[in-house]
């Protein structure tokens, strides 16, 4: 989406954020290991595994389709943090995920303010 955008702001925004999801991928995945788990790129549903592919990605050019479905996906990855969040004791552990929690909100909000703020004239490629 960075790279797609005719938009300077959302392409810039949609960069900034990437950095900040891989950011949060290494914080998890040094505590998985510090926990003595082993950081694995997949969803876990009931007995399910499914590591992640490009399939989950958006390819969707149109920033107003993007930018709906990236606040769709903050808005699931909140609801998987708080749900950790309640059911995790250690107070450490809580703090970092809360943390993470705040940035998913600020992305949300980020991403509102893109979609309120495109013009017509946006292109898609």
């Amino acid at each position: 989406q960075h790279f797609i955008s005719c938009d300077q702001k959302v392409s810039d925004t949609m960069e900034c954020i990437a950095k900040v999801e891989m950011h949060h991928m290494g914080i998890l995945g040094e505590l998985i290991t510090q926990l003595g788990g082993c950081p694995k790129l997949a969803a876990q549903t009931g007995c399910n595994c499914r590591f992640w592919n490009g399939q989950f990605l958006c390819y969707d050019t149109n920033p107003e389709c993007f930018l709906k479905n990236n606040i769709a996906a903050e808005k699931a990855a909140i609801a998987a943090y708080t749900n950790l969040i309640d059911r995790i004791c250690d107070d450490d552990i809580r703090q970092i995920l809360e943390r993470i929690l705040k940035d998913e909100e600020h992305h949300i909000k980020l991403f509102t303010e893109l979609l309120e703020g495109l013009s017509s004239n946006n292109c898609c490629r």
